[in-house]
């Protein structure tokens, strides 16, 4: 599926590695955050490159079809085909799982990494709870609650969580 991204370019020194956004579980380039550091940036004079991953925001694809590894194929595709030159990874949440998958893939394009409450390895986690494996034995999903959505929870299916770990 078609993703989704933004570019905004700084007019600083070429020198300057960019940043590339990799946004949380369910969330969006078009935010609050988002905006913030693209803003920031472009003081600084650094491009900025946001995206949705599969199932997220702008971007094609269901939601409930995707797959972790789907999601950092997404990453290091913004990366090849995006990106210009060295690259800060900032992650947020999920996406910070995302960052340092890409990091350990891309060594050679990424020059740092700022990570905010990287979700590393959470569906491991997850499966920690018996309660939450028998559901997703009988169910083949999860309603993992968030307070970041209107309905409270975000579904994950088997596949997802079985993918990440």
């Amino acid at each position: 599926p078609p993703l989704a991204f933004r570019v905004s370019h700084g007019d600083g020194d070429a020198r300057c590695p960019g940043l590339m956004l990799c946004v949380g579980l369910q969330s969006v380039m078009d935010s609050k955050k988002s905006d913030a550091l693209a803003e920031d940036a472009k003081r600084r004079g650094q491009s900025v490159v946001r995206f949705d991953y599969r199932g997220h925001g702008l971007s094609g694809g269901q939601f409930d079809k995707c797959l972790i590894s789907d999601w950092l194929c997404d990453a290091l595709d913004v990366m090849d085909t995006v990106c210009t030159g060295p690259q800060v990874l900032v992650g947020v949440s999920l996406g910070g799982w995302i960052a340092q998958l890409v990091a350990s893939k891309r060594p050679a394009s990424v020059v740092g990494l700022v990570l905010l409450c990287p979700a590393t390895d959470f569906t491991c986690k997850i499966l920690q709870d018996p309660a939450v494996h028998d559901e997703l034995k009988a169910v083949g999903r999860y309603q993992m609650p968030s307070e970041y959505t209107s309905s409270g929870s975000i579904t994950l299916s088997r596949m997802l969580i079985e993918d990440g770990n």
